[in-house]
């Protein structure tokens, strides 16, 4: 975990995962970020922290409130609820499956989006479908479509920000783009940079400068 001393403009995006496998990880990492700078005054707004789970994003907002987060997004399963729909066919990839789930009702899309406001966090962080996933790659990462445009509406008017996961597709990173997500996750930032900026980034002063940092 490098310090924030000795970097220029590096920072950090953290994700508690399962956090009910850890009790008292939010604690855990308020000690190391604190150990290694990043809760310093120099270090303000080069760390978020994410999480799907709830009591976890209550946690982090009882032991860091001042730390920027972000409660990410899925449906069914305790998550957002869905619309029934026929289960997942033997021939059909989940990527396939993902994409024709929809949300249950734009209330029931609402109440996660304030529940997240109401409990500390500055944005959410839906999953999102690449219009290409017939590949090996790709079809590992095409989920549920949760960015609909209303659904960034919606954000929007809540004053959330919204950090979509995960695109690796240019037409997907123009897509939801247009669509108007302040961000998003990827496996290959190298097709981000050319697809956002036309250059091919090794200039990265340049790049970060084209891309608002």
């Amino acid at each position: 975990m490098k310090s924030p001393k000795t970097a220029r403009i590096s920072g950090l995006y953290i994700e508690t995962k399962v956090p009910e496998f850890f009790p008292g990880i939010e604690q855990d990492l308020k000690d190391d970020l604190t150990k290694h700078g990043w809760l310093d005054d120099e270090a303000k707004g080069k760390v978020i922290l994410q999480t799907f789970n709830k009591s976890s994003l209550e946690a982090l907002q009882d032991v860091m409130p001042n730390v920027p987060k972000i409660l990410l997004l899925w449906a069914g399963d305790g998550y957002i609820p869905t619309k029934d729909s026929a289960p997942k066919a033997d021939d059909e990839s989940y990527a396939q499956y993902y994409a024709r789930q929809e949300v249950a009702s734009k209330a029931a899309y609402a109440e996660w989006l304030d529940y997240a406001k109401d409990h500390g966090a500055i944005g959410v962080g839906p999953s999102g479908t690449q219009a290409n996933f017939d590949d090996a790659w790709s079809s590992q990462f095409s989920y549920m479509d949760l960015a609909k445009s209303w659904m960034v509406d919606m954000s929007h008017e809540k004053g959330l920000l919204m950090h979509m996961y995960t695109l690796d597709d240019g037409e997907d990173m123009i897509r939801y783009r247009d669509r108007g997500v302040d961000g998003f996750f990827t496996n290959r930032p190298n097709v981000a940079v050319k697809t956002l900026t036309g250059s091919d980034g090794k200039d990265i002063e340049a790049t970060l400068t084209q891309l608002g940092y």
